[in-house]
This record gives C-alpha cells, sequence and structure tokens, in this order.
C-alpha cells in the first residue's frame, strides 16, 4: 500500500474492532508469543528492525496525546531499557508537569543518572529526600546561614552517626579564652 497528498492524509486507515493500520517488516512478531492487540490506530512490528521509526527535520519526530489515559507507553521484557534517549548537544529527556520526570522501582533504582564529565544530577530548587541518604566517595557538606547572614560551608565527620562540627582556632590571653575565625 502506498499513499500520497499535498493537501489531505496520504493514508488511511479504520477499524471498529481491530487495527486502523498495520504495518509489518521482516515477519510478524505477533503469533504464539504476543496477542495481536485490538483497538489500535496504528501498529508498526518488525522482526528484525524498528517497530515504528519517525523523522522530522523541523517539527517533532513523534507527537502523542492522550485525553484520558497515558500518552506514551512503554514496556520492555527486562532485559533492555524501556525508553532510550540520546541528544549529544541537547536535552536528551525533558519533562514537565506535576512530575517533570519520574522513576519508579519495586527493587532496582528508581531513576539513574551518569556523567563522566560534569554531574549526574543537577537541582535547581530545594530538595527533598523521604528516607535515608547513602552517599558513596569521600567529603560532605552543607552551605550554613550564620547570623551575620554569611554562608560557612559545613564538612561532615564520616562516622556511622549524624554529625556536623565546626572547627576554629582560640587564644589564651591572661588565663581567659577568646575565640576566633580562621581566614
Amino acid at each position: 500500500m502506498f499513499g500520497a497528498s499535498k493537501s489531505n492524509d496520504g493514508v488511511v486507515g479504520s477499524s471498529d474492532s481491530g487495527i486502523g493500520v498495520h504495518g509489518n517488516s521482516g515477519g510478524s512478531v505477533t503469533g504464539n508469543e504476543f496477542e495481536l492487540p485490538s483497538y489500535v490506530g496504528v501498529l508498526g512490528e518488525s522482526h528484525s528492525g524498528d517497530g515504528v521509526h519517525a523523522y522530522s527535520f523541523m517539527g517533532h519526530g513523534v507527537v502523542s496525546r492522550s485525553v484520558f489515559g497515558i500518552a506514551v507507553k512503554v514496556e520492555t521484557n527486562g532485559v533492555f531499557p524501556a525508553v532510550a534517549a540520546s541528544a549529544p548537544k541537547a536535552i536528551a529527556v525533558n519533562g514537565e508537569g506535576v512530575y517533570g520526570v519520574r522513576g519508579a522501582s519495586e527493587s532496582g533504582i528508581g531513576v539513574f543518572g551518569k556523567c563522566s564529565d560534569g554531574y549526574a544530577g543537577y537541582f535547581e530548587g530545594n530538595v527533598l529526600v523521604k528516607g535515608d541518604l547513602t552517599k558513596t566517595g569521600i567529603g560532605s557538606s552543607v552551605a550554613v546561614r550564620f547570623p551575620d547572614r554569611s554562608f560557612r560551608r559545613l564538612c561532615s565527620i564520616e562516622s556511622p552517626e549524624s554529625w556536623f562540627e565546626d572547627f576554629g582556632e582560640a587564644k589564651l590571653v591572661k588565663g581567659q579564652g577568646r575565640g576566633e575565625d580562621r581566614p
């Protein structure tokens, strides 16, 4: 089937209970292992390549909108990532909404970030950690505002308990101690 148009739809498919448009390449992947979906507008399947591949030079490659459901639902067999995004000179995943990006896992990692030359995670705004915070690597610090409105960096002592300590200097002058901040 081939369709082309300069002003209307190139290909139109419609079905009341089946698949509106069904594209297949390299043999069907539906069959014994997979149940053929019903009530699908467009089904793309491939035995050895991409089921659906979209290119766009000026606009979005894929636009999805759902009024009462999930706009994009992705499933995988557990061997490969459900979603893989790549943008060497741009943002790979951009999320906006109540949750800009949400990750959930019952036994693994909800959200994973990795970067070899920069930050694996970057946050502007308040950050809430509900639960234990575990880190590896050396040192940790927090900026604390002091009564003189300045911020001072406090580094934590690596210990099994939660400790922050600020070290300073003091001098004894005629038997009395007077503390001084280090430069």
